[in-house]
């Protein structure tokens, strides 16, 4: 009698990641464990949140998560001296 053994193997992904509005991703931004995105903002904007985040596994929730913060790009705001 001959038994095979069949090797399942779940492939686990981060969420898709977006370009901030005014901004944009830096070259491939994929979502596979070890992956990382980096962000820029356009010309007269500022980078608020993390640059640059990693894919990668949440020991504690054991979930695929982001590190970092969102991204956005806020106008950058100047104050006027008399």
């Amino acid at each position: 009698m001959f038994f095979s053994s069949l090797l399942v193997q779940t492939v686990r992904i981060c969420e898709t990641l977006t370009a901030p509005e005014d901004g944009e991703i830096v070259g491939n931004c994929l979502n596979t464990y070890g992956s990382t995105c980096e962000f820029r903002c356009d010309e007269g904007k500022y980078l608020t949140g993390s640059s640059t985040r990693r894919c990668s596994v949440d020991a504690q929730s054991d979930t695929m998560v982001w590190s970092g913060t969102v991204v956005t790009c806020p106008r950058m705001q100047y104050s006027h001296l008399n």
